[in-house]
């Protein structure tokens, strides 16, 4: 059984070509799985995460900032409409490019830019 960790979590979404933004903190208590930044970005849509845990009593007063969206110079295909060569430019920790077949309720084949740590 894991010992449960007190977490300070940042999420960043940037929807829509309009770039709606949704910035959310959260701080509570989560098992290690949860203690990860995360980013993925399809162009119009993008989604990170950062997250700090700590193991002691009242520990996560800390706020933790957004991820960097300052370009890296690595550089991804993503899809527009059932155009899939469109270039991207990766962002931040975003350090390899990632191609996801699936079905929702739309038949999607999506190529981004993603970093999972």
């Amino acid at each position: 059984m894991h010992r449960l960790q007190e977490i300070s979590l940042f999420i960043h979404a940037l929807c829509s070509p309009d770039g709606i933004e949704l910035q959310q903190s959260v701080k509570s208590c989560a098992t290690p799985e949860m203690c990860i930044r995360e980013s993925i970005n399809l162009g119009f849509w993008k989604f990170n995460n950062n997250a700090k845990c700590c193991s002691t009593d009242l520990c996560n007063s800390e706020i933790m900032p957004a991820l960097s969206g300052t370009p890296n110079g690595r550089r991804c295909y993503t899809c527009v409409g059932n155009d899939c060569t469109i270039p991207l430019n990766c962002e931040g920790i975003e350090d390899r490019c990632i191609t996801v077949n699936g079905k929702t309720c739309l038949h999607i084949n999506v190529t981004l830019c993603s970093f999972l740590f």
